[in-house]
């Protein structure tokens, strides 16, 4: 995901800094704080870098052909859209899939009677689970997967939150006072007391060019001559 690092980064910093301003009002003595890409990488996949660190790396997730388990997988709708289908308590939610599917008489098939013959057939069962998710939309899945008490999630994609009623309410989709984007993402943290203006656009290419010469110690007239030159925007 673009970002992935770099924005981490930048949270890292902002409580480094914090706890380095404390440090100060503490000690009277100031503090360099420094992060990276690569320090925020590894802290991001800490649990399986710490699983390689003790010697015990994370195995390979099978393919979805022939998974562990054929109700911890993914599957794909007749739409295109992935979800993971995870039946933690297989025995007592096994007939309610099959239920939700409309394949009852899978209930009896001597083959996925138990979680020990569903895992020895797991191939053979999510093969016709990947053909009887695949002639169905996710949205009706949604819907009968539900009405079964079925657990399972949707592999997301970024335009499923355009419209996310939770991420709307929770503030982290808002309104921007600027005109050529109503809307942005938020900060992902909020301070209790603090109300914090709509985000406006950044300043455009050249903006503060003047007010920076000025500053710099440019003249008025060598500032006209860099404009009439085309070099200030």
């Amino acid at each position: 995901m673009p970002a992935q690092g770099d924005r981490p980064a930048a949270v890292a910093l902002a409580a480094g800094i914090m706890i380095a301003l404390w440090n100060r009002e503490r000690t009277g003595r100031g503090s360099k704080v420094a992060s990276s890409l690569l320090a925020n990488g590894i802290w991001a996949n800490g649990n399986a870098v710490q699983a390689a660190l003790l010697g015990a790396p994370l195995p390979k997730r099978p393919p979805p052909e022939s998974p562990r388990s054929a109700l911890a997988n993914v599957y794909r709708t007749e739409d295109a859209r992935w979800f993971q289908l995870t039946l933690v308590r297989e025995d007592r939610d096994w007939a309610g899939l099959c239920r939700a599917i409309e394949r009852e008489d899978l209930i009896g098939d001597p083959r996925f009677a138990d979680t020990p013959r569903r895992r020895s057939n797991a191939a053979a069962l999510a093969a016709i689970l990947r053909e009887v998710f695949a002639s169905r939309a996710f949205s009706d899945w949604r819907v009968r997967l539900k009405a079964n008490a079925i657990a399972f999630a949707a592999v997301s994609r970024a335009q499923d939150f355009v419209d996310d009623e939770q991420a709307v309410a929770a503030g982290i989709l808002v309104e921007t006072a600027n005109p050529e984007m109503s809307r942005t993402i938020a900060a992902p943290f909020s301070i209790t007391g603090v109300k914090v203006p709509p985000p406006r656009p950044g300043p455009a290419l050249g903006a503060h060019s003047v007010e920076v010469l000025r500053e710099a110690g440019v003249d008025a007239e060598e500032i006209a001559a860099l404009t009439a030159a085309g070099a200030l925007r």
